[in-house]
């Protein structure tokens, strides 16, 4: 694979009815390319070796987005920022594996839309402010998710189109005496949400659902309890679920399509999560300290049909830092998952067979050391 790209911007600083106005307009162009081969997973009757040939290509994608930005102080207290971004992607793959009953899979796909951005903020007083943004979003598929079509049929899947989404957010900001604040509701619809069709046997074809729904709230804090002691927590309750029904494969061959249920939970995503850390200053340059995630249920499927269950671990680190003339050194040690839980680190969507879980480690330790020179 190789990755390239530029983002080139220029700013003007001007005044609006008195009031200052920072203006950004830019552009930005990306390309990645990649060789892919594919190999079957047996030769012969041994399983679990690389066999023949199956795939063979080359694939690109390349984006050319424009954007736009104005940010005005309108007066003393109230603030406005308006934008927009257009975005082109497009993917391209050349098939060099053409032989016998596999044809030319050759193809190229072109997304394009422009999104706009709105928000505006009022300081209340100092240290406290509220905030309003609206805009709208626009996620393409990935060649990953292009990579195999529903039906088993050879070729980019281009029957999937990008997901497109109108969000918004409020919330409040608050800082006071070293300790900080911030709580943000927000709310995002999306048409065309990339979900998974099927999978099975290390293939994943995905479909655009209906429609998506985000409804959440998220609520985080730090500072210090007292002259050694500082904190920082982090919580979000978030309700996704699809408001239409949609189908989805309900078996490896996809002979029997099964329908998803308007209201059903999006996969994989928690209803709640929090992240809680308590740091414990020892001395100048010597830090301990002990965090927790913690995360409820999460589906594996669609349908809704099996899930993981909620859980929490921990994990304790401890810091010391040094300062050797020119050469400032930090060094860590870090025990994650302390308590040795036995958790689902994460699913395998929809996975034909109903093999959806993956562990996460166990318990293990990191030792780590950085060295920084500093130049006056």
């Amino acid at each position: 694979r190789a990755y390239g790209g530029i983002d080139a911007r220029a700013s003007l600083a001007t005044r609006l009815l008195d009031r200052d106005l920072d203006i950004t307009i830019g552009a930005e162009a990306q390309r990645a390319d990649e060789d892919r081969l594919g190999f079957e997973n047996f030769a012969g009757s041994v399983l679990g070796v690389r066999g023949a040939l199956r795939r063979d290509e080359r694939n690109r994608v390349q984006n050319f987005d424009q954007y736009v930005q104005a940010d005005w102080s309108v007066s003393e207290r109230w603030r406005a920022v308006v934008g927009a971004r257009h975005s082109s992607v497009r993917f391209r793959s050349d098939d060099s594996f053409i032989a016998g009953s596999n044809p030319d899979d050759s193809g190229s796909l072109r997304f394009s839309r422009t999104t706009p951005v709105a928000g505006l903020s009022f300081r209340v007083r100092e240290g406290l402010s509220v905030f309003s943004n609206i805009g709208g979003g626009f996620e393409t598929p990935t060649f990953n998710e292009l990579a195999y079509r529903v039906d088993g049929s050879s070729g980019l899947n281009s029957e999937l189109g990008p997901a497109r989404s109108r969000n918004a957010e409020m919330g409040l900001r608050w800082r006071t005496g070293g300790q900080a604040l911030d709580v943000t509701a927000f709310s995002s619809r999306t048409r065309g949400e990339l979900a998974v069709a099927a999978s099975s046997g290390g293939r994943t074809s995905f479909v655009n659902a209906g429609a998506s729904r985000r409804l959440g709230l998220e609520i985080g804090a730090r500072g210090r309890i007292a002259t050694n002691w500082r904190y920082t927590f982090a919580y979000t309750a978030l309700d996704a679920t699809y408001p239409d029904g949609f189908r989805i494969c309900a078996d490896p061959a996809c002979t029997s399509p099964a329908v998803v249920a308007a209201g059903s939970r999006i996969p994989a995503i928690a209803r709640h999560s929090a992240f809680g850390e308590l740091v414990h200053e020892v001395g100048e340059r010597f830090d301990v300290s002990l965090s927790a995630n913690a995360s409820s249920r999460i589906f594996a499927d669609d349908r809704n049909s099996a899930s993981a269950p909620g859980h929490m671990v921990m994990d304790l680190a401890a810091t010391r830092r040094f300062v050797l003339g020119e050469l400032r050194i930090e060094s860590y040690a870090r025990i994650d998952n302390l308590l040795d839980r036995e958790v689902i680190g994460s699913v395998i969507v929809n996975e034909g067979n109903g093999r959806y879980f993956e562990p996460a480690p166990g318990r293990g330790w990191l030792l780590g050391l950085n060295l920084e020179l500093a130049f006056d």
